[in-house]
């Protein structure tokens, strides 16, 4: 595995991956290279609230597994809105029905 991706996330996202062991991570975008490759981790400053160390940082890294594909409407649907720690509503207001990807998280690394 040589290739690597720098990705922001914002801060309740990140909590979600490293503390809640969520397991997909959705975009709209899915990279150039092919998994399995590693993802290092930058949480974006907050939109409200108050800032912590960690904010605008690289706070971890993890490992893309795998990448998949949303279906709107499908019965696989249900199962990457649960990976994800997504509403259905979410992923539509998200996507507004255009493709989204499910970036597998693997191997985290705080």
């Amino acid at each position: 595995m040589s290739q690597a991706v720098l990705m922001s996330i914002h801060p309740e996202w990140v909590r979600k991956i490293f503390h809640d062991a969520k397991g997909l991570e959705v975009r709209k975008t899915r990279p150039a290279t092919e998994p399995p490759f590693k993802v290092y981790v930058y949480q974006t400053l907050p939109k409200y609230g108050d800032w912590n160390e960690s904010d605008g940082h690289v706070v971890g890294e993890f490992e893309c597994k795998s990448i998949i594909e949303y279906q709107y409407g499908t019965d696989d649907a249900r199962k990457f809105e649960q990976l994800a720690m997504m509403t259905r509503k979410m992923i539509i207001e998200y996507g507004k029905c255009r493709p989204l990807y499910g970036w597998v998280i693997w191997n985290r690394v705080v």
